[in-house]
């Protein structure tokens, strides 16, 4: 069987990805760097790289049983994954607890099928440019204050599939997980 790049995240709602664009434009005046397109934005909650497609009934039953009740989410400030290409540019996210708590219940049930995961803390993040260079006269403290503010609550999280398509990268989403 074929092996699938996957990650199971939570969709942003079309206002909020188009405010994140905005936040892009912004960007794309201080910074260098491969943006984020519109319809890719998502709020990963665990990857699972390259994964056996055999093992996809195990990762919908683990989503399924992890799934609680939705819960409302804030865009925070900037922030930055160094890097020796320039790094991610990001967008935080406002502390929240059901986040938290659906992410450690999703690793938690997955590690449960055998599924290898990142061990370091999980820093929710919304990617807004990779290999980015900023200016550097620039500050992400000032840069934070151009950025749109926003909430959105937390419906469903969906297992995608990631691939490379005509020099894209492409999110298929393969099972949704309604949060109740």
């Amino acid at each position: 069987m074929a092996a699938l790049r996957l990650f199971i995240a939570i969709p942003l709602p079309g206002p909020v990805r188009g405010l994140l664009a905005l936040d892009g434009e912004t960007l794309r005046r201080f910074c260098r760097g491969s943006f984020t397109r519109e319809e890719n934005y998502h709020l990963t909650l665990v990857f699972l790289g390259e994964t056996e497609e055999e093992r996809l009934p195990a990762i919908i039953a683990a989503m399924d049983a992890s799934a609680g009740p939705g819960f409302p989410l804030r865009l925070g400030p900037l922030g930055r994954f160094p890097g020796k290409d320039g790094g991610v540019l990001w967008r935080g996210l406002a502390e929240s607890d059901g986040l938290m708590c659906l992410q450690a219940a999703l690793s938690e049930r997955l590690r449960e099928e055998g599924f290898r995961l990142e061990r370091r803390p999980y820093r929710p993040h919304l990617t807004l440019a990779r290999k980015a260079l900023l200016q550097r006269t620039v500050k992400l403290e000032t840069l934070s204050l151009k950025m749109h503010p926003s909430r959105f609550r937390a419906r469903e999280m969906i297992l995608f599939s990631s691939a490379q398509r005509d020099g894209k990268r492409v999110y298929t989403p393969l099972h949704r997980t309604a949060l109740r």
